[in-house]
């Protein structure tokens, strides 16, 4: 999946509330200061996923999504990805977490993580 990194923009995430490690990520973006517009959605709240085209219904209770300005859409480990890029400490790791290796193995954590977060986190 090709990943984009504009500065300035503004992204939309999708998140679930009722995870303890979603929650808890949301804040520690939040204070590291984004170079973008952040705005944070409960994946729960039904109005929220028809608002945004192409988000599977299903596949977004599964992992997080960002959709950038223009409507790209990024999910688990590569929305990370996008999401961390926009912070002013992570920005400079953007590339690193690009690379083959380590995106298949953020990729394999990041799903198991997803998969079991309510059990691990709350």
């Amino acid at each position: 999946m090709r990943q984009w990194f504009s500065m300035g923009d503004v992204y939309d995430i999708l998140y679930d509330r009722k995870c303890g490690l979603c929650r808890a990520s949301k804040r520690m973006v939040e204070s590291l200061g984004t170079l973008s517009e952040l705005r944070f959605h409960d994946l729960n709240d039904p109005r929220v996923v028809g608002r945004f085209a192409g988000i599977d219904p299903v596949k977004v209770h599964q992992s997080m999504h960002v959709i950038d300005s223009v409507g790209r859409i990024s999910a688990g480990y590569d929305a990370v990805v996008v999401l961390l890029a926009q912070t002013h400490l992570l920005h400079p790791l953007r590339h690193l977490l690009r690379r083959p290796r380590i995106a298949r193995l953020g990729r394999r954590l990041y799903g198991y993580v997803a998969r079991h977060r309510h059990e691990l986190f709350g």
